[in-house]
């Protein structure tokens, strides 16, 4: 059996192949935005969600992909987040949470 892994692997890889081409991919027009790394690995969640029928789980990875997918067609994101990383500009979470007013109390903040 071990001797015949290679061509279980290229077997699977093209069965996952022909899945991948086959999603529903217009449901999801921001997916396409997607590397392909990234859309193989978003279809596996999705499949896991369907199979465990957990919808509150398949809502928020849509929720995230797609938060994700428009972050990354974003170009003034990407060339933020391309920046090296500058200590002398880091704020502490207080300060930035009090300056967001996170804890949704309005009498909080400095807004």
């Amino acid at each position: 059996m071990e001797r015949d892994i290679p061509a279980l692997m290229d077997n699977l890889e093209t069965f996952m192949a022909r899945s991948l081409d086959a999603f529903p991919w217009d449901l999801f027009p921001w997916a396409h935005s997607l590397s392909a790394d990234d859309r193989r690995v978003f279809f596996l969640e999705v499949l896991q969600a369907m199979h465990q029928r957990d919808m509150r789980q398949l809502a928020e990875l849509l929720e995230d992909w797609q938060a994700t997918a428009e972050a990354l067609s974003n170009s003034k994101f990407i060339q933020a987040y391309q920046q090296p990383y500058d200590a002398e500009n880091d704020v502490p979470w207080e300060q930035a949470r009090g300056e967001l007013n996170l804890s949704g109390d309005p009498k909080e903040g400095s807004a």
